[in-house]
């Protein structure tokens, strides 16, 4: 709960943390976190929430054929691992 969230990233000084912490990056269509990600807690902290495709489906598709006959999206699997070449492209639309 947003409690517990809070409780969690209090730190020494009580800086809100949208003071520190403005977006966070989010792909919820071709990505599997190891934990959820509960989109309006983060919101509720102040911090945006950016959700845009940061998987590579090319690179996940090739690696998938490889051990198995059907893509990611025949077989409803998502990628664990983000591609940090649309990472930094996303980080360098925001700066510009």
């Amino acid at each position: 709960n947003e409690q517990d969230l809070n409780e969690d990233i209090q730190n020494e000084n009580n800086i809100p943390v949208k003071d520190i912490l403005n977006f966070v990056l989010i792909d919820t269509q071709n990505c599997e976190y190891a934990v959820e990600v509960d989109q309006t807690a983060i919101e509720d902290l102040g911090v945006i929430v950016i959700d845009v495709p940061l998987v590579n489906m090319e690179t996940m598709n090739d690696q998938q054929h490889s051990s198995s006959p059907l893509s990611s999206n025949e077989c409803g699997r998502k990628s664990t691992r983000l591609d940090p070449l649309k990472v930094v492209e996303v980080l360098l639309s925001l700066a510009s």
